[in-house]
Formats: structure tokens, sequence, C-alpha cells
């Protein structure tokens, strides 16, 4: 989810000229089951990254500045819930659980550490979109 999450809000952060895309747009672009669709737009509307709009001239849209708006603070809305249970963590005795949900955790905290200062509008300009001439989508997250 948290991939689609971000392609959702690059895509609405350069290509919607009016600054609104409907859910048909999302739908046609990305090759995506209608739950994940849903599911998506539906946690970054609750967090406050985007708002909708019905009727004509209505769809989704950024609910702030795309300078605004932190890419660590997408990604841990977006992260599927996976509570960590006592096995998970190694209190049931292995070892190999413990180690894994340790080394977990270390690269958790370094991906924040290198993504804590970078906005949507810094991601948006590192992959050469530019809104004037309406570049071709090319971008890898």
């Amino acid at each position: 989810m948290a991939e689609y999450g971000i392609r959702v809000m690059v895509r609405l952060s350069c290509c919607a000229p009016d600054g609104r895309i409907r859910l048909h747009d999302f739908k046609k672009a990305e090759k995506q089951t209608p739950y994940v669709h849903y599911a998506t737009l539906v946690r970054l509307r609750k967090h406050g990254f985007i708002d909708s709009k019905a009727g004509r001239g209505g769809g989704f849209g950024l609910a702030r500045p795309p300078h605004n708006i932190l890419i660590a603070e997408l990604i841990d809305c977006l992260q599927d819930d996976e509570p960590f249970d006592d096995e998970r963590r190694g209190r049931s005795g292995s070892f190999g659980n413990a180690l894994l949900w340790t080394l977990e955790q270390v690269i958790i905290r370094q991906i924040n550490t290198a993504l804590k200062d970078m906005t949507l509008a810094d991601l948006v300009e590192s992959i050469g979109y530019s809104r004037r001439t309406n570049d071709a989508w090319m971008y890898y997250i």
C-alpha cells in the first residue's frame, strides 16, 4: 500500500492541472484492485494528506502543498499495520526471530533518518517531472 500511496501523491502533486483527479483516472492509470484504490485513498484522507470533493469538478486533491508533506510521514501513514507479537520479537525463545526483529528496527530507523527532511515536492523534483512540458511519467520508487 505504501508504494501505491506514494504514486498517488506524486500524481496528485504534478499531474492534476486543476489540482484534482477523479477516482476513475486513478484506476485507469494504475492497475490496482478496487480495494487497494479505496483503502489507500481513505487512509490518505484520514491522515490529512488528501481531500475529496464530490460533483462536477470534483475528485481527489492534495490537502496541503507538496512542500509541506514529508515522505517519512507518508510512509508512516501508509505502512500496513502489522503488530509485533511476542513470537516476532523473539520473546518466545527464538533467537532467529529476535535477530530479524532487531535488524528490521535498525533498517526502519535508518530509512526514517534518511527521509525525515524529504518532502513530496523534493521527490517530484528528483524524478525530473516538469508540469510546464507535461513530461511523461517516468519514475521508480
